[in-house]
């Protein structure tokens, strides 16, 4: 263990700073740990394709996620976009899980 010099700063009842110096004790530690990357998967793709879809008309595509993550759940949310709509909008994929979900071009 060692000590280090630090300047600490108050202030006293009538707001003007105060200095004072003290002997702080400083500890190094060491870690050690595991980076794990974030294994998901999207089927069928990363692109949607709806085709064409006429007023007054919606198509509906199913995709599923994937967590291929044998220790770690996965936290997903879609956000809102116009004219789109997923359900579930998020939720968590257990580790080696899936989860379907329905994407909608809504009726414009």
């Amino acid at each position: 263990m060692s000590f280090s010099l630090d300047e600490t700063c108050l202030r006293d009842s009538s707001q003007k700073p105060v200095s004072f110096y003290c002997l702080v004790p400083r500890m190094e530690l060491a870690l050690v740990g595991t980076a794990l990357p974030i294994l998901v998967s999207l089927t069928p793709n990363l692109r949607f394709d709806f085709d064409e879809c006429p007023v007054g008309q919606k198509h509906d595509l199913v995709c599923e996620l994937t967590n291929e993550s044998d220790t770690l759940p996965i936290h997903f949310k879609f956000k809102r976009v116009a004219h789109f709509s997923t359900e579930p909008k998020k939720g968590v994929i257990a580790a080696s899980k899936s989860q379907v979900c329905d994407t909608f071009l809504l009726r414009v």
